[in-house]
């Protein structure tokens, strides 16, 4: 027997409600056709961590607590995990506390996700191409219409505008604006830290730091004959102590720059040169010169502090 819809019925909604009764219920589970995106618990969007420590997993629309289904331990889930033969196509679902089959298609749309491939198995990505604008170039245009007058001729509210940016600039009222020096993009930050302002008399006293001095025929790597020493005057430089020695190095020559060996003193000449500037002067101080009379206080005269004892009583 077919069943029977409203219009059968006619007017007599009376008939139409006791037929409805007499129908079997639908049990609207995972696998219908009804929506499985609704929530079964009306918590709303509050994630489901605030609630971790709580025996309930939020408030439904009515404000009441929705509380949490009990579950077992981890032993009474290995258990039931063994007992299950669909335990790995079974999820979890926090927000519903309930655990959801999965089934064939979701598995493979997982199963390719994990792959690297496209969710969807009827995706083609290799279709043919569709020219939505042909390829082939039309000999013949689609309208054939001469070019209308104002497409070549000057434009009269461009003329307008420029016009009264000339007057404006014959006015004087629009000036070209004047070039910027060109400043140092780099200069010394430090240069007069500390020094204040720079008056003729600062600069007199402040004394530059001392420069090194220039290298002469002695320090080339081939000097002329002349500036080799001889063994006597090497044995002589030899003996000399160092603060005594008018070099501190011994003329050599060599055939070519790529024979010459590393320096040996380069860093002790470097802290040498550190220590230079270092313990340099750099202000001019002028020696005051004191006698030792006025450095020694004024004592009152011995009359003007009398009476005191002069003598011994006992």
């Amino acid at each position: 027997m077919d069943k029977l819809t409203i219009r059968d019925f006619g007017k007599d909604l009376e008939s139409w409600k006791e037929y409805r009764k007499t129908l079997p219920q639908i049990d609207p589970g995972y696998a219908s056709d009804s929506s499985t995106e609704e929530p079964s618990n009306t918590i709303g969007d509050v994630p489901i961590e605030w609630y971790a420590d709580y025996p309930h997993i939020g408030y439904d629309i009515d404000g009441k607590r929705v509380m949490r289904p009990a579950t077992g331990d981890e032993l009474d889930k290995f258990l039931a995990n063994m007992d299950d033969p669909d335990v790995f196509r079974t999820a979890r679902d926090e927000v519903n506390q309930q655990d959801v089959k999965l089934s064939e298609e979701e598995i493979d749309i997982i199963r390719r996700i994990q792959g690297g491939g496209i969710p969807d198995a009827d995706f083609n990505p290799y279709e043919d191409t569709v020219e939505w604008f042909t390829s082939q170039t039309m000999q013949m245009p689609l309208n054939a219409a001469p070019p209308s007058k104002m497409s070549f001729l000057p434009s009269k509210w461009e003329h307008k505008r420029v016009m009264k940016i000339v007057r404006a600039i014959r006015q004087g009222r629009i000036t070209r604006t004047a070039p910027k020096d060109n400043e140092p993009k780099y200069f010394d930050l430090w240069a007069n830290a500390g020094q204040g302002e720079d008056t003729g008399r600062a600069r007199r006293q402040r004394l530059t730091a001392p420069r090194m001095a220039l290298p002469t025929h002695a320090e080339s790597y081939h000097p002329p004959a002349e500036y080799l020493p001889t063994d006597a005057e090497r044995e002589e430089w030899l003996a000399t102590d160092p603060d005594d020695r008018k070099r501190n190095f011994l003329p050599q020559d060599f055939s070519s720059l790529r024979t010459v060996p590393g320096y040996d003193r380069f860093m002790q000449e470097r802290f040498q040169r550190c220590l230079d500037l270092y313990l340099a002067p750099r202000v001019l101080k002028k020696t005051s010169h004191l006698n030792a009379e006025e450095l020694t206080p004024k004592l009152p005269d011995p009359r003007d502090l009398r009476p005191f004892p002069a003598a011994e009583a006992l």
